[in-house]
């Protein structure tokens, strides 16, 4: 017997800090299926984040592979590993300094100060746990856990371990002798992640009706106010998947109360089929 199993890809655009003239822009994609010969999903992953000029630059290419364990007939355990490459390239030979300038012809000199240029690569793991139903999930997953190390200009620094979990609950509305086209899909969600000394949590809400969806979040510091919210749109088809979330920063510390802009596409293409396993019956009584 078997049954189908979705594969998707996915592709996204965030630009942070626009007010300062997009300091930090990030790319990245992902595709994913399950595979009966490794008896398991996976997932190749990209991304690429540069700063202006091309100053600090970093490329992480990664493989997922996931198995799920059945733990009642409407819970599900996930166990996940990931094993990523990155690599951190620093170069600021494209900066301009004081000395450079001319007080009539502005940048024609060459700078006395000395530039850096590096570049480094390194193995990078994680890993995750997911339960979860046809209504709810909750998920732990640890990042960085083998704490890679970066030298940089003579000086090292440490990747501090990553650690996130995350609840999420779906409510579902669904007006009397209607189908479920109709009905509306309220998911109450929270997220926790911390690393190092920093502690922040996300919470808010997304609402799904028909094909259009959207949500609210606030994010805070346990050590301060919440500082920021986000707000999400975007639109549900069988074969694709789009939402737009804004960052709006509350205290403006950019000058921007529009801070970041993120974009995110997502294709289901066609299924392949999942070999299930027969499960062992009772033997009647004789």
């Amino acid at each position: 017997h078997s049954f189908p199993a979705r594969r998707s890809s996915d592709l996204g655009y965030r630009d942070k800090f626009v007010s300062l003239g997009n300091v930090y822009q990030t790319v990245y994609g992902s595709y994913d299926q399950y595979s009966d010969e490794i008896k398991g999903d996976f997932a190749l992953t990209f991304q690429n984040d540069r700063q202006p000029m091309n100053v600090v630059t970093d490329i992480q290419a990664g493989l997922i592979y996931a198995k799920d364990i059945s733990l009642t007939s409407k819970m599900t355990l996930k166990l996940a590993l990931q094993g990523d490459f990155v690599q951190h390239s620093i170069n600021t030979a494209n900066l301009s300094y004081p000395d450079m300038i001319d007080p009539v012809y502005g940048f024609i000199y060459k700078t006395g100060e000395s530039t850096i240029s590096s570049q480094f690569q390194k193995a990078d793991l994680s890993a995750g746990i997911l339960a979860y139903s046809d209504k709810q999930y909750f998920g732990v997953s640890i990042f960085n856990i083998n704490q890679p190390t970066s030298t940089l200009a003579s000086k090292s620094y440490v990747l501090q371990r990553k650690i996130s979990l995350q609840y999420a609950y779906t409510i579902t509305h669904r007006p009397a002798q209607q189908s479920l086209k109709n009905a509306t899909y309220f998911m109450p969600n929270i997220l926790v992640f911390n690393q190092g000394k920093s502690t922040q949590i996300d919470y808010g809400f997304n609402i799904t009706k028909y094909f259009l969806m959207g949500g609210v979040f606030i994010k805070q510091n346990l050590t301060t106010n919440f500082d920021s919210f986000s707000v999400l749109i975007g639109f549900v088809q069988k074969r694709f998947k789009f939402a737009y979330n804004c960052d709006m920063s509350l205290s403006r510390v950019t000058g921007s109360f529009f801070d970041t802009h993120e974009a995110t596409f997502t294709y289901y293409f066609g299924c392949v089929e999942k070999k299930k396993k027969n499960k062992a019956i009772n033997c009647p009584g004789i």
